[in-house]
Parts: structure tokens; C-alpha cells; sequence
């Protein structure tokens, strides 16, 4: 197998889309198709997972807004 035919097929792993042909014993040796393997998969992840915007804690303000419990139960 051809470098570019297990890339392309590996691409279509990530996507979660059908590979045209099996990727795996070709990956299972060639040490630069893992590492752009690797890499591909840490780019993926990147694009998927963010750091969440910071946001003001807004606790204090809430809490003085609230009427005290009315001690009903």
C-alpha cells in the first residue's frame, strides 16, 4: 500500500466516514504514517476540544438578589 492511499483512508477514519481499504498493516509499519497519524489525531482533537471562555463569578451578586428563605417548609 501506498503512503498516500493509508492517509487518505486514515483521514476518512478521523472524519468517521467508511475507509476505502484498510489502513492497519500498513500503518503497523511504516513509522511515518503513525507519526502523521499522530499528528493528524492531536490537530483533530485540537479543533474539537477548547478551553472554555473565561466568565465573571457572578455568586455575590446572585446571592444579594435572592430573598432570604422564608423559613416555610
Amino acid at each position: 500500500m501506498r503512503c498516500e492511499d493509508c492517509r487518505e483512508a486514515l483521514s476518512a477514519r478521523l472524519d468517521g466516514e467508511s475507509e476505502p481499504v484498510s489502513p492497519d498493516e500498513h500503518l503497523a509499519t511504516c513509522a511515518a504514517c503513525q507519526e502523521w497519524f499522530a499528528g493528524a489525531e492531536r490537530l483533530r482533537r485540537a479543533m474539537l476540544l477548547r478551553p472554555a471562555p473565561a466568565v465573571p463569578d457572578l455568586t455575590a451578586a446572585i446571592l444579594e438578589r435572592t430573598p432570604a428563605p422564608s423559613g416555610e417548609g
